[in-house]
């Protein structure tokens, strides 16, 4: 069985067609979780009109936090994809965000490329406009990601859009810890477990636009006290894992 975790926010003008994307490649016994956090548009109403039983809405429970700017939405979208993880039944785990498109075939591909060592498999993507039309044709390219074990703390290869992982690394991971991205958590607990395979193949993608959640979506103008805070969290974080 395959679990998709979706995680929404406010997503209404680009939801439906990724999960029309995500539903076509998937059988009756699988299911997509999508986990909403706080959505005041017309997200809800957009997944209900898809009508298909394999789709689970689910609701992220509100949550007090401190943190700004940068580091809000680092918890919340960590908080909503946790949400969605600790509702997964199936033994593969695909991770989404709600405004990308999946190419046809990225579910075989993937699940060809996971043999029983395999936790997790990280593809490329090609980078779009608001209009799907191809910007780049390799994310990986255009970001250069640090493949090395140690390389999550320059540039991480973990894009949690890109990202399929077995349920005993979801299991392991969660809860997760506050202050590194959800993505980057998943991939050092799935490496500490056996295999994480990259695949140079795009198999989605990645929309650009003005209302990316995701910290691809434009260039890294963080301050340096975010960027030294950052490496720390993920030190503290998953140093055992690496």
């Amino acid at each position: 069985m395959i679990s998709v975790c979706v995680a929404t926010y406010n997503g209404a003008e680009y939801i439906r067609e990724q999960l029309e994307s995500i539903l076509a490649q998937l059988s009756a016994e699988d299911e997509v979780i999508v986990s909403d956090g706080g959505s005041t548009d017309k997200t809800a109403e957009q997944v209900a009109q898809i009508h298909d039983p394999r789709v689970r809405w689910i609701i992220m429970p509100a949550a007090p936090t401190r943190e700004k700017g940068v580091w809000k939405q680092v918890e919340l979208i960590r908080r909503n994809f946790e949400h969605a993880l600790q509702q997964a039944k199936g033994e593969i785990v695909f991770l989404s965000d709600q405004d990308d498109q999946w190419l046809p075939g990225k579910v075989d591909k993937v699940l060809a490329a996971m043999n029983e060592n395999t936790m997790c498999v990280v593809h490329d993507a090609k980078v779009t406009d608001e209009g799907l039309h191809v910007l780049h044709p390799s994310i990986m390219d255009l970001f250069h990601p640090c493949f090395s074990r140690w390389g999550v703390l320059w540039k991480s290869p973990y894009m949690g859009c890109c990202m399929t992982v077995r349920k005993a690394v979801a299991d392991k991971a969660l809860p997760m810890p506050q202050g590194v991205e959800y993505d980057t958590w998943l991939g050092c607990v799935a490496r500490s477990l056996g295999e994480v395979r990259f695949l140079k193949e795009p198999l989605l993608l990645y929309r650009r636009h003005e209302k990316n959640a995701s910290f691809l979506a434009n260039k890294n103008t963080n301050s340096i006290a975010v960027k030294l805070r950052r490496r720390f969290n993920i030190l503290k974080s998953c140093v055992l894992y690496l």
